[in-house]
């Protein structure tokens, strides 16, 4: 990188701090939905507490989807996870690239040279972050669409019952 080049220096943490943004947004949007799966977790605990003795089919549908309300909150707290990494991962990105860009135009090219690798680094972490918890996200939808389709199907269920009396 010629360090006379400010736009190539500048280039050159800017990507970074983009992805440090998107990063902040991804988790804000799964930090909402983990506090959804949180509040859907507390009502289907409230409806099958005190009900534990019944084996209706309603209780044994209210345990199922409990668990799937758990494995979808534990999806969404390792998806907020790899955002989090990739927030402090493209912070040590954007850091370093600015470092290595003053010490590539003080004239320490191995130290720069160094610190533009670090920043390399931080960055593919940080790409890797957002690949893994927007997988995640993947996974928790689909599992969601699962959910709503057992609920769906269970309530479909018991109206074609009473209408066939």
């Amino acid at each position: 990188m010629n360090p006379e080049t400010p736009l190539a220096v500048l280039s050159f943490f800017v990507a970074p701090a983009v992805l440090t943004n998107a990063s902040s947004v991804l988790t804000l949007t799964t930090s909402n939905r983990f506090a959804r799966a949180m509040d859907r977790e507390r009502s289907l605990l409230a409806q099958i507490e005190g009900r534990e003795k019944d084996s209706g089919d309603r209780l044994r549908l209210l345990v199922r989807l409990l668990r799937s309300v758990e494995r979808r909150a534990r999806y969404l707290v390792r998806a907020l996870n790899a955002y989090y990494l990739a927030v402090a991962a493209f912070g040590v990105a954007s850091l370093a690239s600015l470092v290595g860009a003053v010490l590539q135009y003080a004239g320490a090219s191995s130290a720069g040279a160094f610190a533009f690798e670090v920043a390399f680094g931080g960055g593919a972490v940080g790409v890797g972050g957002l690949i893994y918890g927007s997988g995640l996200l993947f996974l928790e939808s689909r599992l969601t669409l699962l959910i709503i389709g057992t609920e769906s199907r269970f309530v479909l269920g018991r109206l074609d019952a009473s209408e066939r009396r």
